[in-house]
């Protein structure tokens, strides 16, 4: 019929717009915004993108027993993935040999790069940069405690994640949320 034409060619001009609405408002969701939009509804409730992190730990020293090493800052030590990590601070330690004992001394190591790669598994050998000290083997061990707190970027659905949690159960009155987003 004459009005079935006029209506079907109304309903297809129409068409395109109301899909283009329903592409914009997913947008404005938390659940299924992505990009800018989800970074600037996670903003509205506090919940901010994470930046990439560097890892730190400590590493066991060991070399020729009661040698002092008087390390400088930036000295640096590299894991069998290619990762490079350097003193932040310069420091002396005493060596108690070759093995591993109650004394053997320990130094921090920081991360150059940031990163999710930069962590090390405990018992990791890395190699030092530098052969400047003849006493000092030329490479250590990451400490039980591991090198971590490496991190990527945040992405979308690790944002989405947190702005999800934290709408779920805000964190009042020192409850569980409240001390786990003091922690983070």
């Amino acid at each position: 019929s004459d009005h079935w034409y006029r209506l079907k060619v109304l309903a297809n001009r129409l068409a395109i717009p109301i899909a283009n609405n329903k592409i914009a408002l997913a947008q404005f969701g938390p659940l299924t915004a992505t990009g800018q939009n989800l970074i600037d509804i996670a903003g509205v409730f506090g919940v901010y993108p994470r930046t990439r992190s560097s890892a730190s730990g400590y590493v066991q020293c060991f070399g020729i027993s009661g040698a002092f090493i008087p390390f400088p800052a930036g000295f640096r030590a590299i894991a069998p993935g290619g990762a490079v990590y350097e003193l932040p601070a310069a420091t002396t330690v005493q060596l108690s040999g070759q093995t591993l004992n109650a004394t053997t001394p320990t130094v921090q190591l920081t991360a150059i790069k940031a990163g999710e790669s930069t962590n090390q598994d405990p018992g990791t050998k890395l190699q030092w940069a530098s052969s400047a000290f003849g006493s000092l083997a030329n490479s250590c061990t990451v400490d039980p405690g591991g090198i971590d707190g490496g991190a990527d970027d945040d992405d979308d659905e690790t944002l989405r994640a947190r702005l999800l949690s934290k709408l779920r159960s805000p964190g009042i009155g020192g409850n569980r949320a409240q001390m786990c987003a003091w922690a983070e």
